[in-house]
């Protein structure tokens, strides 16, 4: 029981650093306001799917928090290995690490398609060079962490709406791109959507 309670505390620590790690990325981000020339979007302001995806995922993070401290059989955890979970959050760990990648590659270009404007170029440096989306991709894999981390139907249940939402985001971002800039088509050509030489 000590033992459990001490790996408990260990990735509690270890998931709410990389938590805050997280959101201090898109914080720079934003602080820089360049890519914002002015323009300033509330949260009351956003879609509301877009907000609903927002709560989906602090939601997700604060469950998967609490399931490390949840008892056994409790309403919609699951009994899930020590072991496994830790590799959830290690997975958590290296997407977020390629998040903070992708920004920095992106930099003044970074651009939140739908609260700001368009981008001002197409990217193709790191790992835009092979596929067209990698930060939809760090996202989807932090969910996909947060799944396993959490070993809850509540985690699954959020994380199912984070895919989705993200993977409609895809196709709109995809059309806009095209529309926008007539060499996308030529970049679609020779990179994938979001995995590596396969989608």
């Amino acid at each position: 029981m000590q033992n459990e309670s001490t790996v408990a505390v260990m990735l509690g620590l270890v998931h709410a650093a990389t938590f805050f790690f997280y959101n201090s990325l898109y914080g720079r981000m934003r602080r820089g306001g360049k890519y914002r020339e002015g323009k300033h979007v509330s949260f009351a302001q956003m879609p509301i799917e877009r907000k609903l995806t927002k709560l989906a995922f602090a939601t997700n993070a604060f469950l998967v928090l609490a399931s490390f401290w949840m008892p056994e059989g409790a309403l919609g955890f699951l009994t899930v290995p020590w072991l496994m979970r830790a590799g959830g959050l290690a997975v958590v760990i290296v997407a977020t690490l390629f998040l903070r990648q992708c920004l920095i590659t992106l930099g003044e270009n970074y651009s939140p398609l739908f609260d700001s404007h368009r981008p001002f170029r197409i990217v193709r440096e790191g790992p835009y060079r092979t596929i067209r989306h990698p930060i939809y991709l760090a996202n989807m894999l932090i969910i996909l962490g947060y799944v396993v981390a959490g070993a809850s139907v509540w985690s699954l249940a959020l994380g199912a709406w984070g895919w989705f939402y993200m993977a409609l985001s895809i196709i709109r971002e995809e059309r806009f791109l095209s529309n926008a800039f007539p060499e996308y088509e030529e970049y679609k050509r020779g990179s994938r959507m979001i995995i590596p030489y396969v989608l």
